[in-house]
């Protein structure tokens, strides 16, 4: 009898990520160098039959797809459209999962997802991470038809770990919750399971680069342990926004409520708890990208849909705060710019995390166009030098690593003990400029919208406002202003 009104329902999420994915899939690559490097990697597979990985340890699976369908043909925005579709999969699995026992707390689990900014912008460019939250989501749906882990699982998490190496902390989680309430023979063969999929997985890495290379990623330089904390926390508190910092206080008071020890919690508040833990400690690592944090935000709005009461007050506070939280946010702290790493308590309101993303891709595209790029290299330097987007941070860079262009707020990546291999790459000559070279994360890391970018500048036929600093070895030798 309420068949109809559900698909109804039902239909109109899904109609909502298909609007959305109409707008951000003609947006082209990702609103960083990301994307560039992954179908850099995928191209290169496809021309030489060769395997190089696209940055860090590689993403072998999703690269291996890329380069699929560059060998197919595929166009940029098919590509993005299938990034779409594995959104709409991981939809339907926490429709059919949160919906189980109460058809409502189904769509409540879409609206949490489809209101979640994270979750929306992955869902419509090429990258890695909408494959690996639709693997994750796989493979905890299968742990729910079967709670014994056998090959089934294997076969998804060795796929899972395959796209992204770091989400072997949720493989790793899945074996940990899954010894809960068992024998010790059951718990030992948790604990065997996990070690055979982490050396298959292993093994995939070794085979695809040719030994252990891929372990050594070379990333940013550590802060001191009380500031990687506090951003570590900053940044978390932006990657959960307003819904998920609601679902982790509900999540809170149902586990007190249980008044249970670890071992005897549900399996999902078993696997929220092991993955949260193991995920912080990797967010240690590097606070900036919030998109690490994903996987187990996702399973955390999951698992509060599940337990939610029909509560119609409780449930409209949700849906309002998930659609003020996607196209209107609140930064705290603002970059200042100069040469050392300071960032300022200042409140300000500006867009939304989905049209910013949304307007950084614009840039990005107009930066990757030739002619564009010709503009802005000539209104940089008078010789017009050809420049390069940098991946490790938002500056333009030459061929020889002599001239640079950054934003003043971001002119600190030269000087940061967070950037070691910049201190040493010999650039020169830096051009500073006060409106954005390259757009920087905003709000990933709390900063207000940039509401100027350089090709706005060049577009409107006006001269940049930017200043020359000339280095001597690691000090700064003078600065000349023009």
């Amino acid at each position: 009898m309420h068949a109809y009104p559900d698909r109804l329902v039902t239909g109109t999420f899904f109609l909502l990520l298909m609007v959305y994915g109409l707008i951000a899939v003609p947006a082209g690559l990702s609103a960083d160098s990301d994307s560039a490097l992954l179908m850099r990697a995928a191209e290169h597979w496809v021309s030489t039959g060769e395997y190089v990985r696209s940055r860090t340890s590689g993403f072998p699976l999703y690269e291996a797809l890329l380069a699929a369908c560059k060998l197919m043909g595929a166009s940029l925005l098919l590509i993005n459209g299938l990034s779409l579709c594995m959104a709409a999969g991981v939809a339907l699995i926490a429709y059919r999962l949160a919906g189980r026992d109460h058809i409502w707390r189904g769509h409540l689990a879409l609206a949490l997802l489809l209101t979640y900014p994270l979750f929306m912008i992955a869902s419509a460019e090429p990258m890695e991470t909408m494959l690996s939250v639709l693997l994750a989501f796989a493979l905890v749906a299968r742990t729910f038809s079967c709670s014994q882990l056998g090959w089934s699982h294997a076969g998804l998490a060795v796929l899972l770990v395959l796209t992204r190496l770091d989400a072997a902390l949720l493989v790793m989680a899945l074996a940990l919750a899954s010894t809960g309430n068992r024998s010790v023979v059951e718990r030992y063969q948790s604990l065997l399971w996990l070690f055979k999929v982490g050396c298959i997985a292993l093994l995939g890495y070794v085979i695809m680069n040719q030994g252990f290379d891929f372990l050594n990623t070379k990333t940013m330089g550590f802060d001191a342990w009380w500031r990687r904390l506090a951003r570590a926390l900053a940044s978390s508190v932006n990657a959960l926004q307003l819904t998920g910092l609601m679902a982790l206080v509900l999540w809170f008071l149902h586990i007190r409520r249980l008044r249970a020890n670890a071992q005897s919690l549900p399996f999902l508040d078993r696997l929220l708890l092991w993955s949260m833990g193991l995920y912080g400690l990797r967010f240690l690592a590097l606070p900036d990208e919030i998109f690490y944090l994903i996987i187990p935000i996702l399973l955390l709005l999951l698992r509060v849909s599940m337990l939610m009461r029909p509560s119609a007050p409780l449930i409209a506070v949700f849906l309002l705060t998930g659609c003020l939280q996607s196209f209107a946010t609140l930064s705290l702290f603002e970059r200042l710019p100069g040469t050392e790493d300071r960032i300022a308590f200042r409140s300000a309101a500006s867009a939304g995390p989905l049209l910013q993303e949304l307007r950084a891709r614009k840039v990005f595209t107009q930066l990757r166009e030739d002619s564009k790029r010709r503009q802005i290299e000539c209104a940089l330097f008078p010789d017009c030098p050809a420049l390069s987007i940098s991946h490790s941070a938002p500056y333009l860079y030459s061929a020889d690593r002599q001239r640079a262009a950054v934003s003043a707020r971001y002119l600190y990546v030269f000087f940061s003990g967070r950037y070691p291999r910049l201190i040493d790459q010999g650039f020169r000559e830096i051009r500073v400029c006060d409106e954005e070279v390259v757009p920087g994360p905003a709000w990933r890391i709390w900063q207000p919208s940039i509401q100027r970018y350089l090709v706005d500048v060049i577009a409107a036929q006006q001269v940049p406002k930017c200043r020359t600093l000339l280095l001597s070895g690691h000090q700064v030798g003078r600065k000349a202003f023009n």
